[in-house]
Order: C-alpha cells, then sequence, then structure tokens
C-alpha cells in the first residue's frame, strides 16, 4: 500500500521465543535481542468464544434485518469476552440459542492482562483443541438452566461475566450503537454484582444477606476489559469456600487436575449426597448392583450394564426416599443398608 512502513524499536522486530514446559503452564515471552528489564507471562487464551445469538436482526451495521451481529462486543451468548482464563483447563457454559448452537471461537492471545488495558492484547496466531458437550436443560442443575451470561470454571474457580448491557441486541433500540452506550465500568459491576449474586444464592443456596457477605469478603472482582464496546466485569468465586476439605473429588474430567476436580454438573449433586452422608455414589451404586445380583438368581446370564442400571435406579429410588423431610431417619437407614450390603441368611 501508499501508507507507511511499521517502524518498530530496536530488536522487536525480529524473531521472538515462547518459553513454557509445553504443557501450557506459566512461562514468559522472551525477545531475544531487545534489552528490556521487564517481562509479561505467558497466557495461551482464546479472546472469543460464543454461541450465534437468536436476536440478530435488529442488529444495524448498513443492513438492518439480515440477521448477524459483530462478533466484538461480548454479550450473554458470549462474544469477543477477552478474558486470559479462557484457556487450557476451562470450562465455558453458554446457553444456546439456535438450531445448531454455531459455536465460534478466535481471537487468539498470547499474553494478556485484565483490563486489555491498551486496546490489544499479544496477538498470535493460535490451534485450539477443545472439547464440545451439549447439555440438555432439563438435566441441568438449576444454577445453569436460565444462564443469561458466560460462565467460566477453572479448576480452582468459579468466574461469572457481567456487561455493561447484558443482552445489548435486544436493550437498545439500535444495537450497534454498543460501542459508544457501552463504555461503562459501573454497568458492567452492577451487572456482575447480580448475576453473582444469583450464582451464589442457586449453587450453594445461602441466603441474599449471605451472598453480599461473601462477595464482600471472598469475592474479588475485576475489569475483564474496556476495549470490546460493552466493557466487562467479573467475578472470581473460589471453590473452596464452599468445599469440605475431606471430600473426595468427583471425576476426572480436565488436564490440570488428572485425578479429578469437581464440574458445575456435579457440585449441588455431590453437595446433596455430602449431607445425607453417601461419601462415594458410585461405591454406593455398585454394591446396590450387587445386592441385586446375589438376591435375585435369575440375574446369571444377564448382562452388566443392565444390572448396573437396576442397581442405579434402585439407588435414586433411595436418595429420593431419604430426601423425603417426612421420613429422613427411614432414608438414612436404607442408605445405611446400601452401603453395608446385603445380609447373609442364617
Amino acid at each position: 500500500g501508499t501508507g507507511e512502513a511499521v517502524s518498530y524499536p530496536p530488536g522487536l522486530g525480529g524473531a521472538v521465543t515462547i518459553t513454557s514446559d509445553g504443557r501450557g503452564n506459566a512461562g514468559q515471552i522472551y525477545y531475544p535481542d531487545v534489552d528490556l528489564d521487564w517481562k509479561v507471562p505467558l497466557r495461551p487464551h482464546l479472546g472469543t468464544m460464543a454461541v450465534m445469538p437468536s436476536n440478530t436482526l435488529n442488529y444495524e451495521n448498513g443492513n438492518a434485518g439480515v440477521g448477524g451481529a459483530n462478533t466484538i462486543p461480548p454479550s450473554k451468548f458470549g462474544g469477543n469476552v477477552d478474558n486470559w482464563r479462557i484457556g487450557k483447563g476451562t470450562t465455558m457454559y453458554y446457553q444456546v440459542e439456535v438450531d445448531g448452537g454455531m459455536l465460534m471461537i478466535g481471537d487468539t492471545h498470547a499474553a494478556q492482562g485484565d483490563s486489555e488495558l491498551a486496546g490489544t492484547a499479544m496477538e498470535t496466531s493460535m490451534t485450539a483443541k477443545l472439547r464440545v458437550t451439549l447439555h440438555k436443560k432439563a438435566t441441568l442443575p438449576p444454577m445453569v438452566q436460565d444462564l443469561n451470561y458466560p460462565l467460566m470454571e477453572t479448576a480452582d474457580n468459579w468466574l461469572i461475566s457481567g456487561f455493561a448491557y447484558s443482552n445489548y441486541l435486544d436493550q437498545l433500540s439500535t444495537p450497534s450503537e454498543i460501542f459508544s452506550a457501552g463504555a461503562s465500568v459501573d454497568l458492567a459491576l452492577e451487572n456482575c454484582f447480580n448475576n453473582t449474586r444469583s450464582f451464589l444464592m442457586k449453587t450453594y443456596e445461602v441466603s441474599e444477606a449471605e451472598s453480599i457477605a461473601i462477595m464482600s469478603t471472598g469475592v474479588d472482582f475485576a475489569i475483564t476489559q474496556i476495549v470490546d464496546g460493552n466493557w466487562g466485569v467479573h467475578a472470581v468465586v473460589p471453590k473452596w469456600m464452599f468445599t469440605s476439605p475431606d471430600t473426595p473429588w468427583d471425576y476426572s474430567c480436565n488436564y490440570n487436575n488428572p485425578s479429578g476436580t469437581r464440574r458445575a454438573l456435579g457440585d449441588a449433586r455431590t453437595r446433596k449426597l455430602e449431607q445425607m452422608g453417601v461419601a462415594d455414589e458410585n461405591s454406593s451404586v455398585r454394591k446396590m448392583t450387587e445386592h441385586v445380583r446375589k438376591l435375585h438368581a435369575t440375574s446369571v446370564g444377564v448382562e452388566q450394564a443392565h444390572l448396573e442400571a437396576i442397581g442405579r435406579r434402585m439407588f435414586e429410588a433411595k436418595v429420593n426416599l431419604m430426601d423425603k423431610k417426612e421420613n429422613p431417619l427411614m432414608g438414612k437407614r436404607v442408605l445405611k443398608a446400601i452401603n453395608d450390603g446385603p445380609k447373609k441368611a442364617n
């Protein structure tokens, strides 16, 4: 073109070397030909991840009514969220709005800090490997059944997102004006506070007053980004505040913790079973399955999967019985019998 050539500071136009342990863990980015007295942390992540919103016909960007929306402003469906924690080992939850979901990702970064203050992160090309799982709404716990923001989960924390406009495609008469209307940290913080309060009350069954006390004393609120039109704030909720130190993890589900860690779809149920005195659900189901096998001579030759299905149904029935407030003692006795196994006949 006819524009001026890009002029780099001495040494910055050459090769870049990235060092880490090879597994995406912390490292530094070095410019070997530059004599700098500082370095930045290596944080490979996806700046943009979203599902297709269902309300795009109102978006005006030269062709109103044709559908689609700008990928930059984030909202309840995701978008250019620009949270540097959307990297290896992280789980993101979105509510599917259109058939097929139409997941899109992009804007990969090698490094970024909270706020992305200068307008860009360390932009880079990246190959990302994702696992996509569709959960039907009827099977979801209450905390994610009516999800209206991108919910993030790491091995140790929940991260709740908030934006100046939580659903700008509907909230603004001309949604493309979000690039001026959404420049508000105050509105983003207010939305994040409301989302976090609801999350704590639904997930951990605390009162509104307790949720506010928890946020004030143990939750960190930070500016996610102030560059993508719809400014963002996120809350970091440590899981350990709600987890008994002697409680085993449920199942292995990420690379950061191969021995297993809790995930959203297991937390609520596990907490409920813990309150009932059930330390290991799978072990209890196995004992019930073996109980079925020993009680029924006709089980000889029956496929193991069928016996396990019966054992699972019986376990669920006993759990439901125990959960009945009118007869909790009977339920505890039944579950104790499950864990003890069948008694031998005299």
